[in-house]
Order: C-alpha cells, then sequence, then structure tokens
C-alpha cells in the first residue's frame, strides 16, 4: 500500500488578510506536494493588497483551491478554534464541503496560515 493510499483525505482552510509578501510562496509549496487537499479553501479578509488577485491566479490554475472573499478580518485563531472542536474523520465524498468550517460533514479539518518563514 503507498502512503497517498493510506494517508486520508483533506481540507484547508487559510485565513489570509495581507499576505502579498508570502502567499505565493504557501501557494506553491502546497501545490507541490505529493498529496494535495481534496479542497483548499482560501479566505481573503479584507485584503488591502495583492494577496486576493494572486490567490485567484491560482484558483484559476487548480481546480482545489477556492477563493472566498470576505470583506471583514476574520482572526485565524477562531477558524482553528471551530475546526479542532470538531471530531476528526474522514471525507467520505469531496461534495461534504459545503463552503465553511462549521459544516463540514465528514471531514478532517486543518486550519493552516500563511508561513512567513
Amino acid at each position: 500500500m503507498s502512503q497517498k493510499d493510506s494517508l486520508p483525505p483533506y481540507v484547508l482552510i487559510t485565513p489570509a488578510r495581507n499576505e502579498e509578501t508570502f502567499i505565493e510562496k504557501t501557494l506553491q509549496s502546497v501545490a507541490q506536494q505529493t498529496f494535495l487537499p481534496v479542497k483548499w479553501v482560501i479566505v481573503n479578509d479584507g485584503s488591502t493588497d495583492r494577496t486576493g488577485e494572486i490567490v485567484a491566479g491560482y484558483a484559476e490554475k487548480y481546480h482545489w483551491i477556492e477563493l472566498v472573499k470576505s470583506s471583514k478580518k476574520i482572526p485565524s485563531s477562531g477558524l482553528r478554534g471551530r475546526c479542532s472542536k470538531r471530531k476528526a474523520a474522514t471525507i467520505r465524498k469531496p461534495t461534504a464541503w459545503k463552503g465553511n468550517c462549521t459544516s463540514l460533514v465528514s471531514v478532517r479539518c486543518f486550519a493552516v496560515n500563511a508561513s512567513r518563514t
């Protein structure tokens, strides 16, 4: 059995605000992974720089990346908190994704912040 077969499917949720300097490196890094997420939702929460534009370019190229635009800042700690309280389970169908972290059904939910390293 390959490593890919033994790992559970997963979804990434990344809040991003004014991450123009770092978001492309993060996008490239995830896109080059051997085991890709079923869905990667990047929430552009009120950025005033090119964050949304950069993510939109990658979302056009990769079907599993989705850009969600929000006009107000969402604290990443709140997003992680909601995810971590959910009981971890495996994605049974990609259609389980409903569009926000609190409505994930049968999904391992991970929140990842854009890396500044």
